[in-house]
C-alpha cells in the first residue's frame, strides 16, 4: 500500500500525465510518467505509462510497462485494470487469444466490474469475425 505523501505524488504525476495526453503531448506524458516510476515506481504509474505508449503504438514498450505493473500490483482491483489494458492492447493488436486472456484474468479478479465480462464476450466476436474474413479471403487465421 501506498504511503500518503507517495499516493499524492503518484495522484500529482498522473494528473500532469493525463493533462497532457488530453492535448496529444504523449511523449512529455511519458517523460512525467517516467519521472515519476524514478521516485517510486507503482503500479498505477506504469500502468498508465503502458496505455500512452499503446496510444502511440510502441507495442514492445507497452507491454514491458503493464509486466512491470503486473510485478509491483498490491490489489486485484489494480492487477485487473492492467490485465484489462494490456487485452485491449492484444486486441488491437488482433492477438485474440492474448486479449481472451487477460480479459478472463481481469475478470476473475474483479467479477462484479461488468466492464471485464463485456471485453470477453466482445473479443471473442472480434476473433470469430476475424476467423470467418480469414476463411473467406482463403487465408489460415
Amino acid at each position: 500500500m501506498l504511503q500518503t505523501s507517495q499516493k499524492t505524488q503518484v495522484d500529482t504525476v498522473l494528473r500532469q500525465a493525463r493533462w497532457l495526453v488530453m492535448r496529444d503531448r504523449y511523449e512529455s506524458a511519458i517523460l512525467a510518467l517516467n519521472r515519476g516510476i524514478q521516485c517510486g515506481p507503482c503500479v498505477q504509474l506504469y500502468d498508465y505509462r503502458g496505455v500512452v505508449l499503446s496510444l502511440q503504438m510502441r507495442v514492445e514498450e507497452s507491454l514491458a510497462s503493464f509486466t512491470a505493473a503486473l510485478n509491483c500490483t498490491a490489489s486485484s482491483r489494480e492487477r485487473a485494470a492492467v490485465y484489462f489494458h494490456r487485452g485491449l492492447l492484444y486486441g488491437r493488436e488482433e492477438a485474440y487469444d492474448q486479449a481472451l486472456l487477460d480479459f478472463t484474468r481481469a475478470h476473475h479478479l474483479a467479477p462484479a466490474d461488468p466492464t471485464y465480462r463485456e471485453a470477453i464476450e466482445q473479443i471473442k466476436l472480434e476473433r470469430a469475425v476475424h476467423a470467418r474474413d480469414c476463411i473467406v479471403a482463403g487465408e489460415v487465421p
